[in-house]
Parts: structure tokens; C-alpha cells; sequence
């Protein structure tokens, strides 16, 4: 698959808003291999096609998500991951209706591995900016884009808590399932003005977040009773991997909407992520043969049916979902 044409990469750049962090300057030369800050002469790298401006540093996150070897939603079908499958179908349905022609520039801020730029892109935005700090997860969007031949979508591994855009750039934001991991050491509002800080007047952000009391539902289906304690009594639990453990915040539906107001943000829409899949998954998992089903296209269409029946902005919400526009 040849590599996305240089001129391409330049345009995009230079519509990104992008700011070096070290001299905040917005002059850019970019070849194959970098690009050039014209302010400061500093370089940052291309690797495998993402824009390295991390420093090669990692936050905790990236370090948690890395020992899971990145993450994996682009593509996951019902059968590899009922839970994946379902919130990704539930997510697009949700932005295309918020967004039913492509209109100007897109932030996809914490991508993950990009199921939403890929969304994105393919639906026209230009240019598609997608960040993100684990950089494997970045390597395989990259891969994906050049796949589908896409050419409007920019990849850079950097520091979301100090994104290196010009404020009020994008006309829209995405931002799907990234605040909560930044709450306990920001706080709520300050995790929340930062893809607020980077959207016009006028434009619109699209966000989830986990559901305090819907997640303690899906805990409390599992028996982990440590989170369901801990996000009852402090709004917070353990995302866990096999060999590390982070502490989230996760808001309720009112102190999430409270927020988002008091930031002069307005809810033009509400909608919700079903539990009804996260419950399906555990119990699946921990039913033996011969009574666990199989995975198939028949049970992909009760569960999807029974997902959309139940996906409301309810406090047993799996995510809370909202369009927002910024006054």
C-alpha cells in the first residue's frame, strides 16, 4: 500500500491547527520522514506513519493499555466481543445522526485505535485528526486508513492532557470513553474543558462517558463487588489487566450534564449505551456447556434488538451519550 502523498500530508497539517508544544508555532515543513517546526526548529518523527509529538514518554494510560496490548475495537464483529461489537454499532448510529454530511475539520480526541476517525474519514470530514498516547493502538489506525485508502486522516501520539492544537480550531470533537481516566488527577471540569478548549464557537462535541450506576450494574452482574462498592460509595473503580490495575472516576448522568452546562456547553441530544450487552457477556462467560449459546447471526439480532429498546440517558445506562454544542 503506497505511502499517503506528501503534498497530502502537508495540507492536512497545515489545517490540523496543530502547535508545536515546544514553541507553540503553527509553520510546519514536513518530508517522509518528520515534521520540521519552522519556529523552533524542533523535529518530530514519523513512526510507521504516526506523528510522534510524545516525546517518547508514556502517561499511565498508555502504560496500562500497553500491558493489554492496545486496544481492539475497529472491526470486532459479535462474535469476537459482544460488548465491542454492540457500543461501536451503538456509537456510529448515534454520530450519524448528529452528523448527516460531513461539514469541515474533526478531532477524534483519544481515539483508542480509531473506530470513530475511521467513521470519519470515511464519512468526508478533512481533515480527520486522531490522537491518542498508546502508540500501538495509533500504528494499527494508520495501517487501517492506508488500507482504505484514506488521505484526509492525520495520526499523531501525544499528550492529550496538553493537546498541541490552537484553541477553537476543530468544527467538531469526538470524544468517546477518554475523560474518565483523567478526572482523578484533573478534576471534572478541567478533564472536560480540554476537547471543549480545542472546538469552535458554534461547533459540536460528541461524548460518552461510562455510567456511574450502569457500570455498577455490569460489575455487580460479574460479582465484582470491590468496583460496585467503589463506584456507589465515591464514583470511582479499578480497570484491571492481568498485570496492572488504574482507578477511574466515572460521572453520574446529572453531574455529567451539570458539567457540561457549566462549561457553556448545550445538550442538543441525549442518548444512552445499553447494559444489555455487557450483561449478555458475563453471563455467557461464565455459563458452561451445553446451555451457552453460540455466538451467531440469529442471537447478534436478539441482542442488537433488545440494545436499541434500552439505550436511553438513564442512570443504568451503560455509557451516557451526548451532542453538545459550544455557545
Amino acid at each position: 500500500m503506497p505511502e499517503v502523498p506528501f503534498d497530502m500530508e502537508m495540507s492536512i497539517l497545515e489545517a490540523s491547527g496543530l502547535k508545536c508544544p515546544v514553541c507553540k508555532g503553527a509553520a510546519w515543513t514536513v518530508s517522509d520522514e518528520s515534521a520540521l517546526c519552522l519556529s523552533c526548529a524542533v523535529t518530530y518523527p514519523f513512526d510507521d506513519g504516526v506523528l510522534r509529538m510524545d516525546g517518547g514518554q508514556k502517561d499511565p494510560t498508555s502504560e496500562f493499555y500497553a500491558t493489554l496490548g492496545a486496544s481492539h475495537f475497529v472491526d470486532a464483529t459479535f462474535a469476537e466481543n459482544p460488548v465491542i461489537h454492540c457500543t461501536t454499532r451503538r456509537y456510529r448510529l448515534f454520530v450519524d445522526e448528529q452528523f448527516p454530511k460531513a461539514n469541515g475539520s474533526l478531532l477524534d480526541f483519544g481515539c483508542g485505535d480509531g473506530r470513530l476517525s475511521l467513521w470519519a474519514a470515511e464519512k468526508g470530514f478533512s481533515p480527520v485528526v486522531a490522537i491518542d498516547s498508546n502508540l500501538a493502538s495509533l500504528k494499527s489506525l494508520v495501517a487501517k486508513g492506508r488500507h482504505c485508502g484514506l488521505s484526509n486522516l492525520l495520526v499523531i501520539s501525544c499528550n492529550v492532557t496538553n493537546p498541541p492544537f490552537a484553541k477553537n480550531h476543530f468544527d467538531a470533537v469526538l470524544c468517546f470513553e477518554v475523560l474518565y481516566y483523567l478526572v482523578l488527577s484533573l478534576g471534572r471540569i478541567p478533564a472536560l474543558a480540554l476537547p471543549h478548549s480545542l472546538l469552535k464557537p458554534g461547533g459540536v462535541l460528541v461524548l460518552s462517558e461510562m455510567s456511574r450506576y450502569g457500570r455498577s450494574l455490569v460489575d455487580l452482574t460479574a460479582m465484582d463487588m470491590t468496583n460496585v462498592r467503589a463506584l456507589v460509595e465515591s464514583g470511582t473503580r479499578w480497570e484491571k489487566s492481568n498485570t496492572d490495575r488504574l482507578e477511574v472516576f466515572q460521572w453520574s448522568p446529572a453531574e455529567l450534564k451539570s458539567d457540561c452546562q457549566q462549561l457553556g456547553l448545550q445538550i442538543m441530544r441525549e442518548s444512552g449505551v445499553s447494559p444489555i450487552a455487557g450483561i449478555f457477556d458475563f453471563a455467557w462467560k461464565f455459563t458452561s456447556y451445553p446451555l451457552r449459546p453460540v455466538l451467531d447471526q440469529r442471537l447478534q439480532r436478539i441482542i442488537e434488538e433488545l440494545d436499541e429498546q434500552t439505550s436511553e440517558a438513564c442512570n443504568l445506562a451503560r455509557n451516557i451519550l451526548l451532542a453538545l454544542k459550544k455557545t
